[in-house]
């Protein structure tokens, strides 16, 4: 079985293989609080000290949240948790290949415009495992940027914070 930490030490073009043979997963499959990993990608990302300092367990991204056919992302900062960047899922037809993917769509009308133009794609490539491509629009078109990984199976609950405010009288 493949785990976020090993597609971390794979290649980009080991990833876009993975990728291509990966299954579209059901939309109901990837449901609840999601572990992420940010994985290779374009540009400085296909240095090996770049993906490493993104994927340090101090930086905020943690993956995403989805419940029913809508999303967001999780971060993390200090001891709360927060979600940002709704999406909305459907599957459709890849940007990259000929086959179908889970796609995350960005753009809704809640989301700031250079996010509302990020198409990801998921597939499925292990048990609870899955591969995404984020991809920006360019106005010519999506354009890949970076894979990242999520996992279902791994601790992927997030701490919900209580905080008592004591109002004067």
């Amino acid at each position: 079985m493949t785990s976020l930490d090993e597609l971390v030490e794979k290649s980009k073009s080991e990833l876009d293989e993975l990728f291509r043979e990966g299954t579209v997963p059901d939309e109901d499959e990837v449901q609840g609080a999601t572990t992420g990993r940010v994985l290779a990608g374009r540009g400085a990302l296909r240095l090996e000290p770049v993906r490493q300092v993104v994927n340090n367990p101090l930086l905020p991204w943690k993956g995403k949240k989805v419940d029913g056919y809508r999303g967001s992302n999780r971060f993390e900062v200090g001891p709360i948790d927060h979600t940002l960047f709704e999406f909305e899922t459907y599957v459709d037809d890849s940007i990259s290949d000929d086959g179908e993917v889970l796609v995350l769509d960005y753009d809704q009308p809640e989301n700031p415009p250079g996010i509302r133009q990020i198409r990801d794609e998921l597939r499925k490539v292990d048990d609870d495992l899955y591969l995404g491509t984020a991809n920006v629009d360019v106005g010519t078109g999506h354009q890949f940027t970076i894979y990242f990984g999520l996992s279902t199976a791994e601790e992927a609950g997030t701490r919900e914070v209580e905080i008592e405010v004591e109002t004067p009288i």
